[in-house]
Formats: structure tokens, sequence, C-alpha cells
């Protein structure tokens, strides 16, 4: 039996778990900013944006999508960037291939297509696009286009958060305390929400401090420590 103050507790966790995924669900419609590497001689220049987009350099096709999806430079028509994320998909852009899939998901430019979605994502996962490998570790946790397995949902979410996604660093945390897909592991957990909390994430110290309620002081500096060592070995 709960005591009051375990009670309290897990009602507060249960709190930063639905907002979580609340912000976790939102991501699903989050395109990410063009690469670094798009070198344009001036990006605010439309016509020359189309020239090389219709000479094949995927980076303008990819730039061009994102003006038509967020209307910058020309009119928003989700249909034009959905053919254009489709040209740069085609030469295996993978951020091209995580928006193509958000907007079969949403049916944005193209017919509601949540298997197409799984196949694009998976498709960006595979080339290693963590916004992807979120968005594929979030379908199989909420059963979105894909049959539920929290044991997918916790491996992709794993991949995304060793590439430095700090909402999948969030979600995993939050895994590795219920035991939902992975063995329940409070330090794991722990670590996990710390690097999230790091990076800005919104929720994930709360939810950290929360479950630190229930560690050892030795376990909490065990995670400082693992932390730590994962921020080192990825500079």
């Amino acid at each position: 039996m709960l005591t009051g103050h375990q009670e309290m507790m897990f009602q507060s966790l249960d709190r930063c778990l639905r907002r979580a995924a609340i912000v976790g669900i939102g991501l699903f419609f989050a395109l990410p900013a063009a690469p670094q590497s798009v070198q344009l001689p001036n990006t605010r220049d439309m016509q020359a944006l189309v020239q090389w987009a219709e000479e094949g350099d995927r980076n303008a096709q990819l730039e061009l999508g994102l003006s038509y999806y967020n209307g910058n430079g020309v009119p928003q028509n989700f249909g034009k960037a959905a053919e254009w994320f489709k040209e740069a998909a085609a030469q295996g852009d993978a951020a091209a291939k995580n928006n193509l899939g958000l907007m079969y998901l949403k049916g944005q430019g193209v017919a509601v297509d949540p298997k197409e979605a799984i196949r694009c994502f998976r498709e960006a996962a595979n080339l290693n696009d963590s916004t992807a490998q979120f968005n594929l570790a979030l379908s199989y946790e909420t059963g979105r286009g894909v049959r539920q397995n929290y044991q997918a949902a916790a491996n992709w979410y794993e991949r995304a958060a060793d590439n430095g996604q700090p909402s999948a660093q969030n979600n995993l945390g939050i895994m590795h305390f219920l035991g939902q897909g992975v063995e329940k592991n409070l330090v794991a957990a722990h670590m996990w929400l710390n690097l999230a909390a790091a990076q800005g994430h919104t929720g994930a110290s709360e939810t950290r401090d929360l479950v630190a309620e229930n560690m050892t002081m030795d376990e909490i500096e065990n995670a400082q420590d693992l932390a730590v060592q994962r921020v080192l070995t990825s500079e």
C-alpha cells in the first residue's frame, strides 16, 4: 500500500507523463530546419531556389519544400511542399523522408496514410535521422500507423536519444521509470531525464526530480556521473 507521500508523488508524476505525451505528439508535426549544408547564393531569391531544385539539387528541393510548407517566400501550399519533399526523398534525403511521413500522417498535401507515414519514418530513421527515429518510436508507443509495441518504441527512442534528441531522451527516461518496453531502472531514468533537461526539454527536470524521490543518494550520484560521461563521449 502506498503512503500518502508516495500517492501524491505518483499523481504528480502522472501529470508530468501526460504533459510529456502531449509534447511528444506535437513533435509529430514539427518539421526540422533545412540542413546546414545548404549553400545558395540568396535563399530569398525563389527563382534561384526553384532553378536549383529543378536541376536536381536535393538540398534545394528540401528547402523549397520547407518554403512551401511554411509559406516562407511563397504562398503556403502543402501540395507543392509534398511534391518537392518527394523529389528530395527519392534522392535519399532523410529529412525529406521524415517530412513526407509527417504529411502522410496529417493528410497535408497528400491523402492520410499512416502506413505510408511509417514507411517514410522508418527509411529516414535507418538513415540515422534522429527526428525520424523519435517519430517512429512515438508511433510504436502510441500505436499510430503501426501496432503498439513498447519494446520497439524504447529501441527507437534509445537510438534517437543516443543521437542527442532531447524529446527521445525524455520519453526513454519515462519508459525506464515505468519499466515500459525496458526493465525498470531508476538510474537510467534519471540519467536520460537529466540529459533531456540539460537541453532545455520542458518538463524533464521536474520529472527527473520526482523520479529522484525514489532513489538513494548513491543512485542519484551514479546517474549524474553516467550523464556526464555521455556528454563527454559525445563531444
